[in-house]
């Protein structure tokens, strides 16, 4: 038994042993993740509670919050409208001004109302194909304001549309939603010839939000009140 009780013994120092050279270790770490945030010593050891949401913000820097994220983050619509109204807000569609500036022979005519040159401030919303239908959604959802362009939009969506209320987010994914099927739209136009009427459009678009919202129960009643074509 004599024997069997020092191997315990031996297994439990080394136990604490390796415990002891984690926790060292560890702590040696933390010193790299001080100095990144460049807090001395003295200002350390004098704070008088430690705050792991500060420290976490002093390594993590300064940095532009992104006005529009929620119009992307708390969005029920389709993920592949997400994607385009994302590359809208980042100015990164391949509207014509930009295809140009890239070599190809493309009129700069927009194809949707065929009157004015493409670029991300036409198509969203100075064209007045894309201004009607989304002036329409917008009177479908009880929004009365005019339709300015695509930097206005969004500045009113920041301050009128980032809650988390219902109306707030239907008025999310119609925008979501319209600004697909207005891409959609204008990339039938130039590479296949094909075009749809304005109310076409917009009962696609109508439908589909319907589609997306309903089964979802917190825009379920707003939905009701909304179940017609504008």
């Amino acid at each position: 038994m004599g024997p069997s009780i020092l191997h315990k013994g031996h297994l439990h120092l080394e136990y604490h042993s390796t415990q002891a050279s984690w926790i060292i270790w560890k702590i040696l770490k933390a010193r790299q993740y001080l100095e990144n945030t460049l807090i001395t010593r003295a200002e350390f050891l004098s704070q008088q509670n430690y705050s792991i949401k500060n420290m976490y913000n002093r390594l993590r820097g300064t940095y532009t919050k992104i006005q529009w994220k929620k119009l992307i983050c708390n969005n029920q619509g389709s993920p592949k409208w997400l994607f385009i109204l994302y590359l809208a807000l980042q100015r990164k569609l391949y509207t014509k001004d930009r295809l140009i500036k890239l070599g190809r022979n493309y009129s700069p005519t927009c194809p949707l109302c065929e009157g004015a040159d493409e670029n991300i401030r036409h198509i969203f919303f100075l064209c007045p194909i894309s201004a009607l239908i989304w002036q329409k959604i917008l009177h479908w959802q009880g929004i009365s304001k005019p339709v300015p362009g695509w930097l206005e939009e969004q500045n009113w969506a920041k301050s009128n549309a980032a809650g988390n209320n219902s109306k707030a987010e239907i008025y999310r994914m119609p925008l979501a939603g319209c600004v697909y099927y207005l891409w959609q739209e204008r990339n039938q136009r130039l590479f296949q010839n094909k075009k749809r009427t304005k109310d076409t459009m917009l009962g696609q678009i109508i439908q589909d939000i319907h589609y997306r919202g309903t089964p979802t129960s917190q825009l379920a009643k707003q939905f009701e009140r909304l179940n017609f074509y504008p």
